[in-house]
């Protein structure tokens, strides 16, 4: 799983979040304002293929 962080919109706060969950739908909450951060339906295919060929550029790397 892949695990990163982004700043919260409103406070600028780390919020621990995990890519695969984001993708399917979960949202995030702030840690110090509470605001949730989650992605909007028409970004899912975007994310999803960008997240692809992130795998895919580590396995090469992996192998060279």
């Amino acid at each position: 799983m892949e695990n990163t962080q982004i700043n919260c919109p409103v406070c600028q706060t780390p919020i621990r979040i995990e890519v695969y969950s984001l993708l399917s739908g979960v949202k995030f909450s702030c840690p110090n304002c509470s605001a949730t951060v989650g992605l909007c339906q028409s970004s899912y295919s975007k994310v999803e293929t960008a997240m692809t060929k992130f795998e895919e550029l580590k396995v090469k790397a992996g192998r060279a």
